[in-house]
Parts: C-alpha cells; structure tokens; sequence
C-alpha cells in the first residue's frame, strides 16, 4: 500500500511539473519576453560589418559573469548562455540582432551561471523552425541537453499540434557536441574557434580569423594553462587570467562594451 502512494505521488508530481515547465515554456513563446526581467532595457543598437572581427557584450549578463557574442564573417556565436539570455526584447538589434538566436552555442564549463538559459535558446529555435544548432561545451554537455530534450518532449508535441506546423516533428532543436583540447568547436573557413581545455575540466576558446587571434576563458584557468595555451594576439575574458598572460590582455567580466578586433576602433587595450 505504502508503494503503491509513494509511485502515485511520484506521477502526480511528475504531471505537475511538466504542466508547470509547460506553462512557463509557452508563455516565454507566446509573449515574447522569455523569462528575463522586463523591466531591465538593454536594446543597444550595435552596428557590425561581415568583415569585422568583434567581441559584443550579452545583455542582462551584468551580474553573472562570462558571456559575450564573436561576430566574424557574418556570423554570431554565443559564448555563455546564463539566465535571460533567451529574452528577445534585451536582444533588440543588438548582438544576435532581432531573432535573438546565435549560429551557435559555445559553453565554458557547465556551471548553472553558464547553462541557466539554455532552455530559453532552446524554446526560441524550436519556435524559429530551426533544429540542430551546435551546443558545444565539456564533458556532460551531451546528457544537459538530452535531458532538455526529454523534459520538453510533452510540452514540445503539444505545441506542435496546436500551431499546426507543417515540417516533421522535431524535438532536437539543439545538437549537442563535446570537445576536448585542440578539437575544432566552430568552423566556417575564415572563422574557426578551437577549443582548450583547463586543469579544472572547463573550456576556453581560441578564435581566429582575418589573421587576429583571441583566447577567451572565464576565470578558472590557472598560471600553468596560460602557458601551455598556443600563442595568441590577444587575451580576453578574466582579469586574474589577463594578469598571467605574456602579451595584449584584456581582463573584462562582464564584458561592458564591444571590442573590435578588425573593424571600427580596431585593437584591444591592456
């Protein structure tokens, strides 16, 4: 008797859950406001060129660290995804202009502050009729997004039949992918970001493109990784990184303003 009211209680929790995730999930699709605060404006007008090599500031990301967007060659790739980054209107034409949605995802590590807003991405490519937009990050980044994958697969459907698409069903908006040191996270021909990995198990990113260089970490890796990083032009993410590294360093998080590499007022400042 006692088993059979722990297991309808498990099920009766496990429905409200999902009708709660539900919920939550349609009404950020519905209103286009995601789950960001409103009342914070951050639609900054940012002007970047395809040929520009630029480095953007994330929007709301103020208060939670590493976050940024490359804009190279046409495209933006999203480095972080903390809390509110699915938020269209903080979004405005700024960084990932309009659509709010990058051409991929780069995680450095898997701690809350840089995977809260993944399932905000995820709703804004789902309702985009867009699938398989890299998720690249560590080890466990391919069982995170499996686990999206399954906690959404109800509300997914349902939503589906409701707006009545005419694709296939598809509950993979986003194709996880782990990488290692030296593996190429990123590549366009003129744009490849590799990555490296860290004594603590997390991830920086080296970016290149027009013949610049950029290493882009947040603060765990220690004065040992910076030495056995390959060479690069210049050094950006945390300023206890910047200060062991031998060259142009830049130690920004949050990350307040764009920084051009190529592009208008070209060049990093130590």
């Amino acid at each position: 008797m006692a088993r059979t009211s722990n297991i309808l209680f498990g099920c009766a929790g496990l429905v409200i859950g999902v009708l709660a995730g539900y919920a939550i999930w349609e009404a950020g699709l519905l209103d286009g406001h995601g789950f960001a605060d409103r009342s914070v404006d951050h639609r900054q007008q940012i002007s970047v060129a395809p040929t520009d090599f630029a480095f953007l500031p994330c929007p709301r990301a103020g208060n939670r660290g590493a976050c940024l967007v490359i804009a190279a060659g046409g495209k933006r790739v999203l480095v972080g995804a903390p809390a509110g980054i699915g938020n269209p209107p903080a979004w405005g034409e700024g960084a990932l202009g309009a659509s709010g949605i990058p051409d991929a995802i780069l995680l450095l590590s898997l701690d809350a502050a840089q995977i809260e807003g993944i399932d905000e991405l995820r709703s804004r490519i789902w309702e985009a009729d867009m699938s398989h937009l890299p998720l690249i990050g560590s080890v466990g980044v391919e069982e995170v997004n499996a686990g999206l994958d399954q906690t959404y697969i109800v509300p997914d459907a349902v939503a589906y039949v409701r707006r009545k698409r005419r694709r296939a069903f598809e509950k993979t908006p986003l194709a996880a992918r782990m990488v290692g040191s030296g593996d190429i996270a990123f590549d366009t021909g003129d744009l490849t970001i590799t990555a490296l990995a860290t004594a603590a198990g997390q991830l920086a990113y080296l970016v290149a493109y027009g013949g610049q260089t950029i290493i882009v970490s947040d603060c765990s890796p220690n004065a040992q990784d910076v030495t056995r990083w390959p060479k690069a032009d210049y050094y950006l993410g945390c300023a206890e990184v910047a200060a062991n590294y031998d060259g142009l360093a830049r130690g920004d998080w949050p990350l307040g303003e764009p920084v051009f590499i190529l592009g208008p007022s070209e060049g990093i400042s130590e």
